[in-house]
């Protein structure tokens, strides 16, 4: 195919690619959130801002998507569990207030 074509000839190694890349941003976009107790709004937008500041940062040479991870979840459950009765969203700073002892 010639370098200034426009047309597009799909491909099996692309489709593997795209299903792949659809397990990894619904695992970190939509179970993340759900397994937290996170705002699904909120991951979703910080999903796609830090891709963009990373993507303008690297000059776009690394595809990548960046969001959620599955190795914050302990800690985030852990942090919710440890501070009952607080929003998710400042429980770590709660925490960290009312319960100096467990910040080190």
């Amino acid at each position: 195919m010639p370098e200034n074509s426009t047309e597009y000839s799909f491909s099996m190694k692309e489709s593997i690619i795209g299903a792949q890349m659809l397990f990894v941003a619904f695992g970190a976009l939509v179970l993340v959130p759900l397994l937290t107790g996170l705002n699904a709004n909120v991951a979703l937008f910080t999903a796609g801002a830090g891709t963009l500041v990373f993507q303008a940062v690297t000059k776009r040479m690394v595809p990548i998507f960046l969001a959620s991870s599955f190795a914050f979840i302990a800690p985030i459950i852990y942090g919710v569990n440890t501070c009952p009765g607080h929003h998710v969203r400042t429980s770590g700073r709660r925490c960290a207030v009312y319960h100096p002892q467990l910040v080190r």
